[in-house]
This record gives structure tokens, C-alpha cells and sequence, in this order.
């Protein structure tokens, strides 16, 4: 019974003992308890006028490097909470209330949470404790090179170098006045709306003068960092387009793809020139160029390189993934093969009076004129076959097919003045474009040996049936007319007003509508879709008519000297 009473007497006083423990714990947290206008200034709430800085993802504890600036949110959870919001102070440390300094600067952020906690808990053994990065720091950086602007611009610590370098080729009003040394709130907020707005194509522009592969990243503690936006974009590994930290400077070279470059081509998203780098393989150059597209041909991918000693191009054949570490040389091209069974979306287009018009699929070098045609149902009963034509281009029909097309067509005269200049220049750049095929010898009178292959492109147009005569030039009323039989060119002219005043009536011309043919008016009838072309008369100086008179005179002169002559020797 002894026993027992020594040891209830012992669990008693051992009870005591914890109990004061957590009661001095306790007594000190309330001692700390702020009032609610210390609560309300410390508490972890953005700072009015400032932005939250836009973050590419969850930080990583791992990763992520404390310094000077940083703000922490430490919360203390015993018989009461208390949080304290506390930033990294210049020298590196946390000052934490009640529990001491804590050197944090140059740790990641997983080693500051744990190094912090077990410091707290050597003073609250009881209580939960936690620490929170609530906003990362702020500091300058020192861009210089082929920059707009060399200057130390303001970032943060989820910042790489690519933004550095965006920022510091801004010409901004921000980019020039506001992102040196002690940039305004205000400021802040407009280079943060400079850079949302900032064009994708300003941006594709500044990387065109500047070296994007081979950037130099100075640290502070005298290492240097190899920057490749290129790959980095390829493969998003840190190590490419690293963090920024206190004391960096960046170097920004010229581009020269001149001289440092290699191409990729073929089946990869990003067919271009890029910047070499020592070190370029298959595999490198290929992430750069967006990688092979679903097409591309793995096994068969070309490589031509220049040999120096003979002046000659050397081609190798290379395969994917056997060869993705063969080392490439300055001036390399690549060219990556399409699979042998790659489908092609080839089509032709059917525009006017065809049953069924639009875009038609067709087998290339394979399918026949007259199968498209019978597959869209044939013509309409307005079709004009002898105008119908074929236009061999890729480009939309209606840049082709429009209500002067015809016009455009027939455009073509020796004798066409300054004016009509513009006319014969297109018509050129049409000529080269149309295949010759007479439809209706092909359809009407089937004579299947002018049937002619499609090729991808091909643009088939069958114009209505015309009913009118085109009167053009200078005519007081220039236009249509309706086809009447038996009736002359000067009785169209008559029915549009008549010749005007600067009609060069000895050279009008009837352009027929099945041959395009320039014909003087004598020389044909006029038949229905015919075009009737009256040009202007050249208006000549005066030093023209006096060197006709001369030239004349000088004639005359001569005749009548021989004709004195002859007499004088009778």
C-alpha cells in the first residue's frame, strides 16, 4: 500500500510539472496576443494598388530560393493562433516574435519551412506550427547587348530570364522611364497592362535581330548559365530558361544565321532556320522544329551537310530514334521524309453552271475532266460550253471568276493605249493560268481524246449562256446591249450613245467570245457574248504634226528637184 501512495504522489507531481509547462507556453502566446488594429496590419492581405504576380504553377518547395524580400505568413497553433506575417529581411534572416532570428537566405523553400518550424517548436513544444511563402520578392536584374534598352529592370523570383529579356525591348513609355531603379505603383500597373497587351508578333519581331540560343546568364556567385529559349519552349525544363535571382546579368548576343545555323524542314511542325549551338543533335534540332508531325517518316530523314575540302554537299540518311545523339555541324540541313502512305487531300473546284459546284475530290495524275463533271451531275441548260475554261491555280475562285472576267480575258490588242495597260498586265498573269480545253467538241460532240487529267487546284468555270454585246471604251454609254441579228458594230455603238468625243474610230475592234480573237468589224459578224472595243485616240503634240509637214515638205522638195532635173537633160 506503501508502495502505490509513493507512486500516485509521484504521478502527481510530474502532472504539476506539465501543467505549468503548458500554462508558461500558454501565458506567453496571450502575452503576445495582438489587438485587432495589430491584427488587421499584419494580416497576409494584398497591398492595395499592387498586382498579384502571375505565377506558371504551384511553386516548388524544392526549387524555389529564399532571399531578401521574400514574405512569410507563420502561424502558431497552441490553446490559442496566432500568425505573424514577416519578411526576409535584408541580411537573410526571419525575425520571429518571442522565438529568435532564423538565417533563411540561400535555402529552398522546403528547407526554410523546416528549419523555421523546428526552431519555433524548440520554444512552443506543444503547438502545431506552419509556414506559408505568402508573396516572393522583388529585386533587379541588368540586361545588356542587343537589347532596346540596357538598363536594370525590376522582376520577381517566379520571373525566368525570357521575360528579362522581353522587358528590356520594350519602347514603352513603362519599358523606357518606369522599370529602372525606383519604379512607381502606378507605373507597375502599366507595364503589368504593356505586357497583356503586348502584340505576339512584337514579340516574334524582337527575337528575329537577337540570339535566343546562346544568351549568357551571370550569376553572383560567379557561375555561368547557358540560356536556350528555343529549348526550353521545346521541353520546358527549368535549366534553359532558368529562375532569376538577386545579382543576375544578362548578356544578349546578335543573332547571326549567316553564319550559325541549322535548318530543319519536312514533316515537323516548325519548319525554319535556327541558331547553332555546339553540342546540336538530331534530336535537339528536331524539338526545336516542334517535332515530327503524324505524317513524318521516322526512318528515312535527310541530312546535307557542305563539305569544305571539295566544295560539294554531302547527304547522309539518318533514323529517329537510332540516330537522335548523331552530332550536327554549322550550316547542317535537315529534311524529314513524308511515310509512303500519307493521304492527300486533293480537290479541284466547280463553279458556274455545273449541277453540283463547289470543292469535288479528286485522285491526282488519276481522274479525268469529264469523270468530275459526270460525278456533279453535268451542266445546266444555261451553260455556255464555248466559254467555259479551265484555270490551273490553287488560289479561291473568286479572285478569278467575277462579272469582268470575260472582259479581263479578252483584253489583248497591239494597239491598246496607256489605260488599257492595266488589263493587258492581268490578262498576263491569267494566260498562264488557263488550260486549254474545248469543251464543247469534249462534251457535245464527244471526242473523249481531249479529255484532259485534273490536278489539285483546278479551277472549272462554265459561264451562262451570254445574250448580250459588251460596247466598252470610249463610248458615251459603255455597257451591255442585248444580241440582235443582223445588225453591225455601228449600230451597238448607236444603241450605247454613240462614238465619244476622243473615239479613235479607225481602230475599233470586235473581240469574239469563243476564240478571243481581236478582229477588225469588216471582218466578222457580230454574235451573241462578242465584245466591241473602241479605243482612244492618241493625243499628239504639236512638234508631232510640224515633223510630219517637215518630213512631207522635204519629199515634195525632193520630187520636184528630180522633176528638174529630167527636164534639163531632155
Amino acid at each position: 500500500m506503501k508502495d502505490i501512495n509513493r507512486y500516485s504522489f509521484i504521478l502527481l507531481i510530474l502532472s504539476l510539472l506539465f501543467h505549468n509547462s503548458t500554462f508558461s507556453q500558454d501565458r506567453d502566446l496571450r502575452n503576445k496576443i495582438p489587438s485587432m488594429d495589430e491584427l488587421l496590419q499584419k494580416a497576409s492581405l494584398p497591398k492595395t494598388g499592387t498586382a498579384a504576380t502571375p505565377l506558371e504553377g504551384a511553386i516548388d518547395p524544392e526549387t524555389y530560393i529564399i532571399g531578401p524580400g521574400d514574405e512569410f505568413t507563420i502561424g502558431i497553433w497552441g490553446a490559442m493562433g496566432i500568425t505573424y506575417s514577416i519578411n526576409v529581411n535584408p541580411e537573410g534572416s526571419l525575425i520571429i516574435p518571442t522565438v529568435g532570428v532564423v538565417k533563411v537566405t540561400d535555402l529552398n523553400l522546403a528547407e526554410v519551412k523546416k528549419k523555421v518550424s523546428e526552431k519555433i517548436k524548440q520554444k512552443y513544444l506543444t503547438s502545431e506550427v506552419s509556414v506559408t511563402l505568402t508573396s516572393p520578392r522583388n529585386f533587379l536584374v541588368q540586361v545588356s547587348g542587343v537589347v532596346s534598352n540596357q538598363s536594370a529592370f525590376k522582376v520577381s523570383s517566379v520571373d525566368r530570364v525570357d521575360k528579362a529579356i522581353i522587358m528590356a525591348n520594350l519602347t514603352t513609355i513603362s519599358a523606357a522611364n518606369t522599370l529602372l531603379i525606383n519604379p512607381s505603383k502606378e507605373n507597375e500597373r502599366e507595364l503589368a497592362l504593356d505586357l497583356q497587351k503586348l502584340d505576339p508578333n512584337k514579340i516574334s519581331d524582337i527575337y528575329k535581330r537577337i540570339s535566343t540560343r546562346k544568351v549568357i546568364l551571370h550569376r553572383k556567385d560567379g557561375t555561368n548559365v547557358n540560356v536556350d529559349l528555343p529549348m526550353f519552349y521545346a521541353t520546358g525544363e527549368d535549366k534553359h530558361n532558368p529562375y532569376l535571382r538577386e545579382g543576375d546579368r544578362i548578356f544578349v548576343p546578335l543573332k547571326n544565321l549567316f553564319f550559325d545555323f541549322i535548318s530543319v524542314y519536312g514533316e515537323v511542325n516548325k519548319s525554319d532556320v535556327y541558331e547553332f549551338v555546339e553540342g546540336d543533335d538530331l534530336e535537339k534540332a528536331l524539338l526545336i522544329g516542334g517535332n515530327f508531325t503524324t505524317m513524318a517518316n521516322k526512318q528515312k530523314i535527310y541530312l546535307y551537310r557542305l563539305n569544305q575540302s571539295i566544295k560539294k554537299r554531302d547527304e547522309l540518311v539518318l533514323k529517329f530514334p537510332e540516330n537522335k545523339d548523331f552530332k550536327l555541324e554549322r550550316g547542317d540541313q535537315i529534311y524529314v521524309t513524308s511515310s509512303e502512305d500519307k493521304p492527300n487531300n486533293f480537290i479541284v473546284y466547280l463553279s458556274g453552271q455545273i449541277k453540283n459546284t463547289g470543292a469535288f475530290p479528286i485522285l491526282q495524275n488519276d481522274t479525268k475532266l469529264s469523270q468530275v463533271i459526270s460525278a456533279a451531275g453535268g451542266f445546266t441548260s444555261e451553260a455556255d460550253l464555248g466559254s467555259a475554261l479551265i484555270i490551273r491555280a490553287s488560289e479561291s475562285v473568286g479572285e478569278f471568276i467575277d462579272e469582268d472576267f470575260e472582259l479581263i480575258q479578252n483584253l489583248r490588242s497591239a494597239t491598246a493605249k496607256s489605260l488599257d495597260s492595266l488589263y493587258l498586265i492581268r490578262e498576263l498573269k491569267l494566260k498562264r493560268r488557263i488550260v486549254n480545253v474545248d469543251f464543247v467538241k469534249l462534251f457535245r460532240e464527244k471526242k473523249s481524246e481531249l479529255d484532259i487529267t485534273l490536278k489539285n487546284g483546278d479551277i472549272i468555270h462554265v459561264p451562262p449562256v451570254n445574250q448580250n454585246v459588251y460596247v466598252f471604251g470610249q463610248i458615251k454609254n459603255p455597257g451591255y446591249q442585248p444580241y440582235r441579228d443582223n445588225i453591225g458594230f455601228n449600230d451597238y455603238v448607236s444603241l450605247a450613245g454613240g462614238f465619244s468625243e476622243n473615239a479613235d474610230k479607225s481602230e475599233v475592234k470586235v473581240i469574239k467570245a469563243r476564240t478571243y480573237q481581236w478582229l477588225d468589224p469588216d471582218e466578222t459578224e457580230i454574235q451573241a457574248g462578242d465584245a466591241i472595243w473602241v479605243p482612244r485616240e492618241p493625243e499628239r503634240p504639236f512638234l508631232y504634226y510640224f515633223s510630219i509637214a517637215r518630213d512631207g515638205l522635204g519629199i515634195i522638195a525632193s520630187l520636184a528637184t528630180i522633176y528638174l532635173l529630167i527636164n534639163q537633160l531632155k
